[in-house]
C-alpha cells in the first residue's frame, strides 16, 4: 500500500463542482461520492433519491449491479483458502450440469453443432472469466439473434452459480464478508427501503423507471445473483476496499488479496476475449475485477456504479448513481469524479 498524501481543501471543493455538474432531474437525479485517502474520507451526497424524492444521504442505498463481481470473488477465494475448494478444481462436482459437457463448434452456429469440451471447467476458470460461457458484441449486434443467446433468455439463464460450501449463497456473503468487515447494508435485498434509490433507465424521452424502491430488491429473491445482484452504501463497500488496502484480515488472507488484485489473463485470452474491440487496452483481468496498468483495481456496475481502488495513492473512489449505462462504456459522471479525486491529493 501507497502512502496517503491526501485531500486537499482545493480539491475537494473541485470533487464537489464535477459532481454537482452531473445532478438533475433529466441526468443523474442523486448521487453519493466518497473518496477516501489513508484516515481521509470525504463524502458528496448530492440530488435526490428519486425525481421529486427525498434527498440523498451518506448511507443511500443502490443496487450496485457488477461491482458485486468483486465480493463474489473474495467469498469464494476464503472459501478456498480454508481448503474447501481448489481453485484449479474442476466445477463438475460443484455444478454437476456442467459435467460432460459440449460446447458449440461456433459461437454463432446451431445449438446441436457440438464437439466435446477439451477440459473441465475449474473454479479458476469462473472467477477470470475464461470459462468459455461469456460475451462478444457480435452477439448483441447480429441481426438474426444467436441461437445461444436466444436460448439462454429463453431459460432465463442469468448467472453461473457460486461454490456454496453447504450454505445458500447469502449467508456465505454475510457469515465470511460482511459480518466480518462491518458491512450492515449489503445484501440481496433491503427491508430499509427508505433509504433505497429508485433505478431509472435512459431513453430517448428521458428517464423511465427501472426498478422502485419497493420493487425486485425489496424482497429476498429466489437465487442470490454473484454478478449483479446486491445492493450496497458507499460506506460498506469502503469497508470491502480497506479490507483489500490492509492485506485482507479478517477475511482474506495476504496471497489471496495479492491474487485477487494481479492480472490472471495471458496476452492470447487479452487478444481474443472482451465485450469490445480495445477492452484490455490498459487493464487486464484479475479475480472477478479489471486491474489497470498503474496497479489499481475495481469494477463497475451498470445500473450506476463504480469501485475503483488504487494501493499505490492509498485511493479509494466509489460513485453510486442511480442512472443506468447507456454503454459498455464508464459514464462520464464516474469519470469525471475519479479524474477529481486523483486532482485532489496533494
Amino acid at each position: 500500500m501507497g502512502s496517503a498524501a491526501g485531500l486537499t481543501a482545493a480539491g475537494l471543493k473541485g470533487l464537489h463542482a464535477a459532481a454537482g455538474r452531473h445532478v438533475g432531474d433529466d441526468r443523474v437525479p442523486g448521487l453519493v461520492a466518497l473518496v477516501a485517502c489513508g484516515g481521509q474520507v470525504h463524502v458528496e451526497a448530492l440530488g435526490r433519491l428519486a425525481v421529486g424524492g427525498a434527498p440523498v444521504a451518506r448511507d443511500s442505498i443502490f443496487r450496485i449491479a457488477s461491482t458485486t463481481k468483486p465480493i463474489t470473488a473474495a467469498a469464494a477465494l476464503a472459501v478456498a483458502a480454508e481448503g474447501l475448494i481448489g481453485l484449479d478444481d474442476p466445477v463438475d462436482g460443484l455444478l454437476p450440469e456442467l459435467a460432460g459437457r459440449r460446447v458449440l463448434r461456433r459461437m454463432d452456429g446451431p445449438l446441436e453443432d457440438t464437439v466435446p469440451a477439451a477440459r473441465a471447467i475449474t473454479i479458476r476458470d469462473l472467477l477470470t472469466f475464461t470459462f468459455g460461457f461469456g460475451m462478444v458484441g457480435e452477439m448483441f449486434t447480429s441481426p438474426r439473434p444467436w441461437p445461444v443467446v436466444a436460448a439462454t433468455q429463453e431459460l432465463r439463464l442469468a448467472t453461473i452459480g457460486p461454490p456454496t460450501a453447504g450454505q445458500p449463497f447469502s449467508e456465505v456473503l454475510k457469515t465470511r464478508i460482511f459480518e466480518p468487515l462491518g458491512m450492515r447494508d449489503t445484501g440481496f435485498w433491503t427491508a430499509d427501503t427508505r433509504r433505497l434509490a429508485t433505478a431509472y433507465q435512459p431513453t430517448p424521452d428521458g428517464l423511465v423507471v427501472l426498478d422502485e424502491p419497493g420493487g425486485k430488491w425489496s424482497r429476498p429473491p429466489e437465487f442470490g445473483d454473484g454478478a449483479a445482484g446486491l445492493v450496497s452504501t458507499a460506506g460498506d463497500l469502503l469497508a470491502f476496499a480497506r479490507m483489500l488496502l490492509g492485506g485482507g484480515a479478517p477475511v482474506l488472507p495476504a496471497d489471496a488479496v495479492r491474487a485477487m488484485t494481479t492480472g490472471q489473463l495471458t496476452a492470447a485470452q487479452k487478444a481474443r476475449g472482451g465485450l469490445l474491440p480495445g477492452f484490455f487496452h490498459g487493464r487486464s483481468w484479475g479475480f472477478c475485477q479489471a486491474v489497470y496498468d498503474s496497479g489499481a483495481f475495481g469494477w463497475d456496475g451498470g445500473l450506476g456504479t463504480s469501485w475503483l481502488v488504487d494501493p499505490s495513492r492509498d485511493l479509494t473512489v466509489i460513485v453510486l448513481t442511480q442512472r443506468m449505462f447507456e454503454s459498455p462504456d464508464l459514464p462520464q459522471v464516474h469519470r469525471d469524479i475519479q479524474a477529481a479525486a486523483y486532482a485532489a491529493l496533494a
